[in-house]
């Protein structure tokens, strides 16, 4: 690279530290010094894809101004005038490289940030200052809440930062401002604040969730965003209004509803959702220009809804679903989506009862039986004891696990005692 012409010299730069990946080894110090050097000559296109690829690498000195530089100019910028790409990008780089290496900098620069009235960097870069500064965030916060006037669309970010360092006085104070503004706040925020409440007075989050559903944009937050939240904290409460919703006229609405039933809901709301799925049926039937549909994109949340209602059904850990549900749900089906979920359960239930092993990304191992996916040991034993006796379960060995044979054996036991048989694929 010394013996390269200038221009080819800062070229191999921008390509070395601009695709330089993550855990590679440090690059040469000749190297981070030339690029210290030609740093300010590189197209602002380059300089986010270094610091986006390459940031930690360059965790040096001589790094520090350059940094300072990138944020001094760009937080004067109007963040509505912030390039998405690379303006932004760079604004929350740079921060975060003050940060590590220059952590009284970076904490002011942090501090500073939040005080802003309209927020301009990632919530995540805000984050980046431990719970140990609560009491500085603390006082930040608490006035924005008691001026009441933070920004419709900063409310989500507030609200992470407040479940984030979660201290008493912000709880309080984040009820107190807006527990009757919450209804009219977007989804985003919305989810954060059912979020810190459900964890900290969850009696006091299931009413929120009622208020919430309540709402239009509340009943379009109950699909996975809110999953993510009420999985944890699924209570009878939580059940009744998720039944609630079940009944709503949204296509999109009522059939996240019934994923939501499908996943965590008790056998007591298993008829509500064949109620819901029949009325549904009618109600298509009932349409003046029904005709028996094909695959249309226009319809995609008809076919996704009659799709949502057989998943949820059919997969529940919590109920078992056999030959005649399966029968009964084809008999509902419309659209030939439905029809395909249905064709399919019936080609499993012609077939022996597989149990088989397997493992994700993370090596984390899993189980499955016949449609039940992604079950834990203990959910599978759970599931097999629903299953009608004298069914016979094919256990499909999986050399990766270690435990194989201990968890046959185990679940041979668990079987024969409810006069059901287990036999190996070996």
């Amino acid at each position: 690279m010394p013996n390269k012409s200038k221009k080819a010299f800062q070229t191999s730069l921008e390509t070395y530290f601009g695709f330089h990946a993550d855990g590679e080894k440090q690059p040469p110090a000749e190297l981070t010094a030339a690029l210290v050097n030609n740093f300010g000559n590189l197209s602002k296109k380059t300089q986010w894809m270094i610091l986006q690829n390459s940031l930690d690498k360059l965790k040096t000195p001589a790094m520090l101004p350059i940094l300072q530089s990138i944020y001094n100019s760009l937080e004067k910028i109007n963040p509505d005038s912030l390039d998405f790409f690379y303006d932004s990008d760079l604004l929350n780089q740079s921060i975060k490289g003050i940060y590590d290496l220059d952590r009284n900098a970076g904490k002011q620069i942090i501090l500073n940030e939040i005080r802003r009235p309209k927020q301009k960097v990632y919530t995540s870069v805000l984050m980046l200052l431990p719970k140990s500064e609560s009491p500085d965030v603390e006082n930040i916060l608490l006035g924005k809440l008691n001026a009441g006037n933070i920004p419709a669309d900063d409310l989500n970010s507030v609200f992470l930062l407040i479940d984030y360092y979660e201290t008493p006085k912000l709880i309080s104070k984040l009820r107190e401002v807006y527990t009757d503004k919450i209804d009219k706040a977007e989804c985003g925020a919305q989810i954060e604040f059912l979020k810190i409440f459900l964890k900290s007075d969850i009696k006091f989050g299931e009413e929120m969730l009622n208020k919430i559903v309540k709402t239009d944009t509340g009943k379009g937050c109950i699909g996975a965003n809110l999953a993510n939240v009420i999985q944890s904290h699924w209570s009878p409460e939580i059940e009744l209004v998720v039944s609630s919703i079940l009944e709503d006229d949204n296509t999109f609405i009522f059939s996240n509803a019934a994923e939501l039933l499908g996943k965590y809901g008790s056998v007591s709301v298993r008829d509500k959702i064949w109620k819901r799925f029949e009325r549904f049926n009618k109600e298509e039937l009932g349409k003046k220009d029904f005709t028996e549909k094909k695959r249309d994109f226009s319809d995609w949340l008809l076919f996704s809804a009659e799709s949502a209602f057989v998943a949820a059904l059919s997969e529940s850990p919590n109920w078992f679903f056999d030959q005649e549900s399966n029968k009964r749900a084809s008999k509902l089906c419309l659209y030939d989506f439905c029809k395909e979920r249905t064709e399919k359960l019936k080609k499993i239930f012609n077939s022996p009862a597989k149990i088989e092993t397997s493992f994700d990304d993370e090596n984390q191992i899993s189980f499955s039986v016949n449609q039940y996916k992604n079950l834990s040991l203990d959910a599978l034993k759970k599931k097999l004891e629903q299953f009608p006796s004298e069914t016979i379960f094919i256990w499909i060995s999986n050399s990766k696990n270690a435990n194989d044979a201990k968890n046959f054996q185990a679940i041979k036991e668990l079987v024969e005692s409810h006069q059901m048989k287990l036999k190996s694929n070996n």
